[in-house]
């Protein structure tokens, strides 16, 4: 019989979460990781230079970082604030979204 890794702990029943993942991928769907649950460590973060590169030159958004890296959205942020880097206000944002084609601009109501 397979061995179960559940542990049963009063009437909840809880199941570890390296073998849900690997139960999905068993059944042939991709599941993306962005780290291992074995490290505790923290993601090897973009330099400085890379972060302001791709943010103020290449104008890309937070997402197409996320997306391009793999890294999720919040750590993104917390490099811009550990190198101290100044992040566009929303209307910048959507501006930028506009011209890069992103999003349809809104014609008055």
């Amino acid at each position: 019989m397979e061995e179960r890794t559940r542990v049963l702990f009063g009437s909840s029943l809880f199941v570890k979460r390296s073998h849900v993942l690997e139960a999905i991928e068993r059944e042939g769907s991709h599941v993306r990781k962005l780290y291992s649950p074995k490290s505790k460590s923290k993601p090897t973060p973009l330099p400085k230079e890379k972060v302001e590169e791709l943010y103020y030159k290449q104008k890309k958004s937070l997402q197409d970082i996320t997306k391009e890296y793999g890294y999720s959205r919040n750590w993104i942020m917390l490099l811009m604030e550990k190198y101290g880097l100044k992040r566009r206000t929303r209307s910048e944002a959507t501006i930028e979204a506009i011209n890069q084609g992103k999003v349809k601009e809104k014609r008055g109501r």
